[in-house]
Formats: structure tokens, C-alpha cells, sequence
């Protein structure tokens, strides 16, 4: 029996009085019942807060600069708005900028012989940003600029004969900023989307001027870039902007894309701005001839139209046409004053050409072999002429034949200010040093960096338009069509309009067909079936491949798979006569010796 203990009021506890041994019972077993219930599951361990480590948003903001000039990865400022923040100060930025143009080039050796270590991927990726205007590009040219003259001493800091700076780019003369070696702008990198289109400013014409100068390339397969191009240049030409004009019709001009309807369009419908024509002009002619006729066109009757409605344009505009289609329109017309001041130069300032020389023979030479090679080094032409532009020295020849021969003797003159000094020291002109009947036997477009080693192009059948392939399965095997448009590194679009076995223009896996070595030449990219047809029928192609050994190797093969099981057996029986008889020859030769 359990006893229920009583409080009675009124009484007090002394101090120091011990419990009894009834109040500990009472205790105790008052303990017991309220000890809890062991539970049949095991028993849950708690989670140990463990102290997490900051991430990159939590970093202190020098730490975070570090690591962001450290690892040189544009993406960072972009993963989050809170790390773009911290990571866009000017001084951030303008280090980012310095470290991935001015400081990948050695710029304390020679120029010819220094290491470049530029990437174009990462500079293409810092034009396209927003930060990156004409205003920044100037503040990026005197900070290049300044740390060129701290890098190569103290010497520099008093000398009279200061290096370029930003001021080389007041007035945009391409001869003179061309000559500044410390931006650091790699070999083809892309010029961004946005200086390609209007509405056109002053600051992005000529910051899209000066890339272009610095052999910009434009992003023809991997973006929309070229298109952005095209109507940026329509729109240059409706505003009146002749340096955007003057830059995109290099770019325009070195992937053959200016058209007829472009010339029509300064022209007919923008009232024949005769600089802005001179600039398209100019551009198109170098490259024209291997352009069809409907795709570019000096004598079409729309623009000579206009220039017989318009006496004075008119006048000039036809002359500007004839000279363009024969290849022999200057970039300064002749008799013109002060040319230079009142048209944009020419977006080169290299020593392969100058514009302000009459375009001869070595001229054009060297223009196409600029624009065939644009944003790559191009070597250098060994013509023996006394050119302003290109000088040769003869050195020791004895006789005309000893100077075609020789090519190893001439050497190349880097100046084009003045005539040879060592010709007019001797008083030879390039008539009196080779000859005419030399010059109609001297090679034109020979290089010297390899000496005399003969370089011979490769005999590699290239994926390309105009490549006409025979199908090597499905349905139309053994049939052959021909490349009108490259859609991607694996699929083609392919048009057979060939009378016999014709093919549907459709698009097809490179690996279902075979290369052959017959091209059609000059054919436009995704031109029409028609004219695919008539190019077709003028070059035969059905006659070439009937006459090639593949195609009679082929229908032998066929031939052989058709046949039956009695004929192959008759085949099997002339082989082995054919053999006997051979043999019994071979053994009478044998014995007669």
C-alpha cells in the first residue's frame, strides 16, 4: 500500500534537518515512475552543425580580385550579380584588359623575335562586353602606353623621341597608329556585334575603324555576325557615315559579299555619295573576278541609267565603273587636291601596300594577296621593279639569264618614301637592272622565307561548293549531285540535276557520299536549280565521270554483282584460259634464253 504524503501548513523545515528514511523512499520510487519508456527504435543522432566555408560571394573584396586576376576566366563577374558588382571597377577592369593584351607580348625584345601569347578567344570576348567603347579603348591605349615606358627603364622617361601614344589616333590616320607594337591585339580575333550595326555614332564608327586596321575578323560560321554586317553597311550607306562605310567594306569586301544591289543602293536610292562609292568600289574590284556576273555586276543598267540622268555624278560614276571592272580604279583619283583630307583613308597602314601609290601590276598583286591572307601575315612578292613601293637591289648578276635564275639575289627594301638608295646611286632604272624580255619570264608571286624549296599545293579534295560527290548507299546510289551550301562540319546540301539519274536538292550526311575530283567552278552558294543545271551541262560533268577510271571501276563492279551463278562460272573458265596462256608464252621465252 502506497502511503500519500501531506503537507501540513504552518510547519517549517529547519535548517539542516536530514530526510527521513520515508522521504527517500517517497522519493526514489517517485523517480522511477517518471523515467521514460525505452523506446524499441534506435534512438536518432543529432546533426553536428559544422561551420561552413564562405563562398566565392562571401570572399573579401580584395581576395576576390585576386582570385578573378588570378584565373583570367571572364564567366566570373558573370556567374552572379553580386560578384559583377564587386568585380566591375574601373581598376579591376582596366588590369583584367591589360593582362589579356599589353602583358601577352614580350615587349622587352626584339619586335621580330618576341613571344606573343594572345589569345584571340578571350580578347574576342572582351570586345563583345559592354564596358569595352571608344572612350575605354583610349584610356586602355595611354595606360598601355605608360607601362610600355615604365617597362623598358628610365631612360625612356627623358628621351626626346617619345613612343606613339593615344594622341596617334587623333584624326584616325591608319599610317601613323598602325605603328604603335604594345596593344597586343592577337591574329584573328572577332569584332563584336555590336560596332557592326547602326544607329551609327561617331565613337562606334570609329572604334569599329580601328579593329577593322588591326585585322578584326568577322565571325562568319559561328554567329550571325556577317549578317549583322551587311545591313549594318546598308544602314551606314542611309545615314551618310563614310567611315563605317570605309571599315565594313573591307569586311564586307574580303568575304566577297558585296553585291551588286549594295552599289545599287548608294547609288540609285542614296544619291551617289561619290566617296562612300569610291569606298565600295574600291573594295569590290579586287576580288571580283571571282564573283559571277548576276552576283556582281560594274556594267548593270540600273546604275548606268542613273549616271545618264545625272550629268555631273554621271560622269564620274561611269568612270569610277570602268575602272573598277578592269581592276584599275586607284584609291586617290588623279588630279584630286588634297584627296587625302576630304575622303576616309584606307583601313591599312602596313608596309604590303599604300594606297597612295598608282596601282600597278605589283600593286594589285599585293592588294589581292592583302585581302586572300586578311588577318594572317602575308609574304612578302619578289618582283625585280624599282617601284616606289617595292625595291630590289641587285647585287652581283651577270646577265639577264643569271638574274631570272638567281632568285636568292635580290633582296627586299622595307621603305617606300624614297626611291632606292642603292639604284639611284648606280643610276639603273628596273629596265636598265632586268630587261623586258626578264620581266616577262620573272615569276610574280614567289615567297623567301623558304629559299628556293618548291611548295606545292596539296591535291586534298576539299568539302566545298561546286564539289560534285556520287552517293555510296540508299536510294540513290551511284548517283551524282553537287555541293550547293556547307550547312554544318557534317552535313551538306547537295542538287543533282543530271538527266539520266537525277537527284532531289536535299541535305545529306557527308559519310553517305564520296568526294570526287570533279568541281564545278565559281559557284554561288545556295544558288538556284536552274543555273546549278546549266553550269552542269557546260562543264559535263556526266561526260568527266563516265571517262574517269572510278566510274568504269564502278559499273564493272555492278556489272559483276548482277551476275548469275552460270556466267561467273564461264568468267572463271576464260581467267584460268587466259592464264594458261600466258604462262605457255612465259615458258617458250624462258627456254628460247
Amino acid at each position: 500500500m502506497d502511503l500519500t504524503p501531506v503537507r501540513i501548513r504552518g510547519k517549517r523545515k529547519r535548517p539542516g534537518a536530514t530526510k527521513s528514511n520515508l522521504q527517500k523512499a517517497l522519493e526514489a520510487s517517485a523517480s522511477q515512475s517518471k523515467r521514460p519508456r525505452i523506446s524499441q527504435h534506435p534512438a536518432k543522432l543529432k546533426k553536428i552543425a559544422e561551420t561552413a566555408m564562405p563562398t566565392l560571394q562571401g570572399l573579401p573584396q580584395e581576395l576576390l580580385e585576386m582570385v578573378f586576376l588570378y584565373s583570367m576566366n571572364i564567366s566570373l563577374p558573370r556567374a552572379s550579380p553580386i560578384l559583377g558588382r564587386k568585380l566591375s571597377s574601373n581598376a579591376v577592369i582596366m588590369e583584367f584588359v591589360l593582362r589579356s593584351f599589353y602583358h601577352t607580348v614580350d615587349h622587352k625584345s626584339n619586335y621580330r623575335d618576341r613571344e606573343v601569347t594572345s589569345d584571340p578567344a578571350i580578347q574576342s570576348q572582351i570586345l563583345a562586353c559592354r564596358f569595352f567603347t571608344w572612350d575605354f579603348f583610349r584610356a586602355y591605349v595611354a595606360k598601355a602606353h605608360s607601362s610600355y615606358i615604365q617597362q623598358r627603364g628610365d631612360i625612356w622617361k627623358d628621351a626626346s623621341a617619345q613612343p606613339l601614344g593615344v594622341e596617334a589616333f587623333d584624326g584616325l590616320w591608319p599610317f601613323r597608329f598602325m605603328k604603335i607594337t604594345y596593344l597586343g591585339f592577337a591574329e584573328g580575333f572577332h569584332i563584336p556585334e555590336k560596332v557592326l550595326h547602326g544607329t551609327w555614332t561617331t565613337n562606334k564608327a570609329s572604334l569599329l575603324y580601328v579593329l577593322v586596321s588591326l585585322s578584326g575578323e568577322v565571325d562568319w560560321e559561328g554567329s550571325m555576325s556577317g549578317e549583322i554586317a551587311k545591313a549594318g553597311l546598308i544602314q551606314a550607306i542611309s545615314e551618310n557615315k563614310e567611315r563605317a562605310v570605309a571599315a565594313l567594306a573591307v569586311v564586307l569586301g574580303v568575304a566577297q559579299m558585296i553585291s551588286t544591289s549594295v552599289i545599287r543602293q548608294a547609288v540609285v536610292e542614296c544619291r551617289c555619295n561619290l566617296n562612300i562609292v569610291r569606298q565600295l568600289l574600291f573594295n569590290a574590284q579586287i576580288l571580283h573576278h571571282d564573283l559571277p556576273k548576276e552576283t556582281l555586276d560594274f556594267y548593270d543598267p540600273a546604275l548606268w541609267r542613273w549616271a545618264d540622268a545625272h550629268e555631273g555624278k554621271g560622269v564620274v560614276l561611269k568612270d569610277l565603273l570602268r575602272k573598277a571592272d578592269k581592276f584599275s580604279l586607284e584609291f586617290y583619283l588623279e588630279g584630286e587636291e588634297g584627296a587625302q583630307a576630304k575622303i576616309v583613308p584606307f583601313p591599312y597602314g602596313g608596309a604590303k601596300f599604300d594606297p597612295r601609290i598608282p596601282l600597278n601590276d605589283v600593286g594589285r598583286e599585293m592588294l589581292v594577296r592583302l585581302y586572300r591572307s586578311y588577318g594572317r601575315k602575308m609574304t612578302p612578292l619578289l618582283y625585280p621593279t624599282c617601284d616606289p613601293a617595292f625595291h630590289w637591289h641587285r647585287q652581283e648578276i651577270a646577265g639577264m639569264k643569271a638574274s631570272v635564275e638567281k632568285r636568292s639575289e635580290y633582296s627586299y627594301c622595307d621603305t617606300y618614301e624614297a626611291p632606292c638608295a642603292r639604284c639611284s646611286a648606280t643610276g639603273s632604272s628596273s629596265a636598265q637592272i632586268m630587261g623586258s624580255a626578264a620581266n616577262d619570264h620573272f615569276p610574280t608571286a614567289h615567297t623567301v622565307e623558304m629559299g628556293d624549296a618548291d611548295i606545292t599545293t596539296s591535291q586534298w579534295r576539299l568539302v566545298e561548293v561546286g564539289r560534285v560527290v556520287v552517293f555510296s548507299g540508299g536510294q540513290y546510289d551511284g548517283r551524282l549531285a553537287t555541293v550547293v551550301e556547307i550547312i554544318d562540319h557534317k552535313r551538306v546540301l547537295v542538287d543533282g540535276p543530271s538527266k539520266d539519274a537525277p537527284v532531289p536538292r536535299h541535305a545529306i550526311a557527308l559519310a553517305k557520299v564520296s568526294l570526287t575530283p570533279i568541281v564545278i567552278p565559281k559557284l554561288p552558294r545556295g544558288t538556284g536549280r536552274g543555273f546549278v543545271a546549266q553550269q552542269w551541262e557546260k562543264e559535263g560533268v556526266d561526260q568527266k565521270w563516265a571517262e574517269s577510271s572510278w566510274s568504269k571501276k564502278r559499273a564493272q563492279f555492278q556489272k559483276r554483282r548482277q551476275l548469275t551463278d552460270f556466267e561467273r562460272f564461264k568468267v572463271m573458265k576464260l581467267r584460268k584460259q587466259a592464264r594458261f596462256e600466258v604462262r605457255k608464252s612465259l615458258a617458250k621465252v624462258r627456254s628460247a634464253a
